[in-house]
C-alpha cells in the first residue's frame, strides 16, 4: 500500500573462549554465537505479479464488460478461440453466465483506491482500461520476516617457525526464518480466495488463449507458499560450512633476504537454489503449483585457492622509505565456468552465475 516499513532490529549474543600455549605461537579460539533479526527483508519472487495482476485484469475485465475492440469482438462472439470461459461447444449462453460471474467477482472484490495508488495503475475513469494498464511496484516493495542465525566459529592461529604463519578458521552457520511475510501475508491471503474464485477466470489475451488471471496467481502463490513452507527450517540461501586457511612464510637471509610466500585456500559448504515440486493426488504433473521442501535442490560447493609473491625492503638512498612488491594471484587453479544459482520447477537451471577463472593482480607500495 506504500506504507513504509519500520527499521529492522536485531540482537546478538556471543559465548567464547581463547586458549593459548608455547607462549602464545598457538592460539585456538571457539565462540557460539546466536542473532536474532526482527522485521528483515525477506526475499520473494514474482513479487511484482501483486500489482500487475490487478492492473491487467482491470483492463480485460473492462473489455468484457463493454464488449470494447475489434479484438475483444473477435476473441469473445466469434467463439471458436478458447476465451477463458469455455469454446463454441459449451454454448453461447454458458459463455455468458460464466463472463457475468467473473464480471460480478472482480468488481465486486475491488482493491482499493489507495492500493492503485501506491501501485500506480490508472483508475481515474471508468474507460482508462482502454488505453492499457499497467503497475510499478512501490520503492523499496519487500516481505518481512524475523530470522534466528546461531552457530560456532573456530579459529587457530600458529606460528611453526618464526617467519612461518599460519591462520585457520571455520565457522558453522545455521538460519531460521518466522513470522514470514508481516503486512504481505495478510494481502495475500486476502485475495486467494477471489483470484481463485470466478475472478480468477478473467483471461489475459496477449498472454495465451488459456492464460488467466488465476494462472498467474499460481505462479506467484506457488513461490509465496515455498517461503512459507520454509518457516521453521534452514534459510535456504545459508551455506552450513565455511572454511578458510592462510600462511604466509618470509625469507629473512640469503639471496632471498626481503622476499616472502604465501597462499590460501577458501571452502564454501552447498547451498539450496531450489526445490522440486510436490506430487499431489489427482493433479498431472503438468499442472502442479506446489513446491515440496523435503526436495531441496543443491548447488555445487566452492573451493578456490590464492597464492601472493612479494619483496621489500628500505631503499638505499631513502632509509625512511620501505619499498614493496606484492603479486597476487586469485583463484590460482580455476577456470571461468557457470555456476548454477536456480532451478527451474523440473530441475533444469534456470540462472547460472559466471566464476572467473584466474585473475592477478602487482601492487608496488612505498611507505614512509
Amino acid at each position: 500500500f506504500g506504507d513504509p516499513l519500520g527499521a529492522p532490529s536485531g540482537e546478538t549474543k556471543d559465548y567464547g573462549v581463547v586458549i593459548t600455549t608455547l607462549n602464545d605461537r598457538l592460539s585456538l579460539k571457539i565462540n557460539k554465537f546466536k542473532t536474532v533479526v526482527t522485521n528483515a527483508s525477506v526475499p520473494v519472487d514474482d513479487l511484482y505479479k501483486i500489482g500487475s495482476i490487478e492492473a491487467w485484469g482491470t483492463q480485460f475485465a473492462g473489455y468484457y464488460r463493454d464488449n470494447y475492440g475489434a479484438d475483444w469482438q473477435w476473441n469473445w462472439n466469434n467463439g471458436s478461440y478458447y476465451d477463458g470461459f469455455g469454446t463454441d461447444t459449451a454454448g453461447n449462453a454458458a459463455r455468458e453466465t460464466a463472463k457475468q460471474a467473473a464480471l460480478t467477482a472482480w468488481y465486486g472484490n475491488y482493491a482499493g483506491d489507495k492500493f492503485y495508488k501506491a501501485w500506480g495503475i490508472n483508475n481515474s475513469s471508468p474507460t482508462a482500461y482502454r488505453n492499457g494498464l499497467g503497475a510499478s511496484a512501490p520503492v523499496g516493495l519487500t516481505a518481512t520476516g524475523d530470522t534466528k542465525s546461531e552457530g560456532y566459529e573456530f579459529e587457530l592461529t600458529a606460528q611453526p617457525v618464526k617467519n612461518w604463519r599460519i591462520s585457520a578458521n571455520a565457522a558453522k552457520t545455521t538460519a531460521t526464518r518466522f513470522n514470514v511475510g508481516g503486512a504481505l501475508a495478510k494481502w495475500v491471503e486476502q485475495r486467494n480466495p477471489v483470484y481463485t474464485g470466478p475472478a480468477g477466470d478473467i483471461r489475459l489475451w496477449w498472454a495465451g488463449s488459456n492464460y488467466r488471471v488465476r494462472d498467474m496467481w499460481a505462479e506467484f502463490y506457488s513461490k509465496y507458499q515455498l517461503l512459507k513452507a520454509q518457516e521453521s527450517t534452514s534459510a535456504p540461501e545459508i551455506r552450513p560450512w565455511r572454511f578458510n586457511f592462510v600462511n604466509t612464510y618470509e625469507f629473512d637471509h640469503g639471496v632471498l633476504k626481503g622476499a616472502y610466500v604465501g597462499g590460501s585456500y577458501r571452502w564454501e559448504d552447498r547451498s539450496v537454489i531450489g526445490y522440486r515440486l510436490k506430487q499431489v493426488a489427482g493433479v498431472l504433473p503438468q499442472d502442479l503449483t506446489e513446491y515440496d521442501v523435503n526436495q531441496p535442490v543443491h548447488g555445487p560447493t566452492d573451493g578456490q585457492v590464492d597464492l601472493w609473491f612479494g619483496y621489500g625492503r628500505k631503499l638505499p638512498m631513502l632509509q625512511k622509505v620501505n619499498w614493496r612488491i606484492q603479486l597476487n594471484l586469485s583463484n590460482a587453479l580455476g577456470k571461468s565456468k557457470l555456476v548454477p544459482i536456480a532451478i527451474q520447477p523440473d530441475g533444469r537451471i534456470a540462472h547460472y552465475r559466471i566464476q572467473e577463472g584466474m585473475g592477478w593482480n602487482l601492487s608496488n607500495t612505498f611507505e614512509f
